[in-house]
């Protein structure tokens, strides 16, 4: 499996359990450099603040 594919896989797996819970189907990976810094599965509010936060920091 390539790295592409294991994002995917992650976050399809991230969406379940956000489903699973209640709450929209997403599930969203941050990548740099081929590291996993930052995962969410509560919905666009949680990764939104994500991508603020990396925007803020030059990311």
């Amino acid at each position: 499996m390539d790295n592409h594919e294991y994002y995917i896989r992650k976050c399809i797996e991230l969406a379940l359990k956000a489903k699973q819970k209640g709450e929209s189907p997403v599930g969203a990976i941050l990548v740099r450099e081929g590291q996993l810094i930052a995962e969410g599965d509560r919905g666009r509010e949680r990764i939104a603040r994500y991508n603020l936060s990396c925007r803020d920091r030059g990311d």
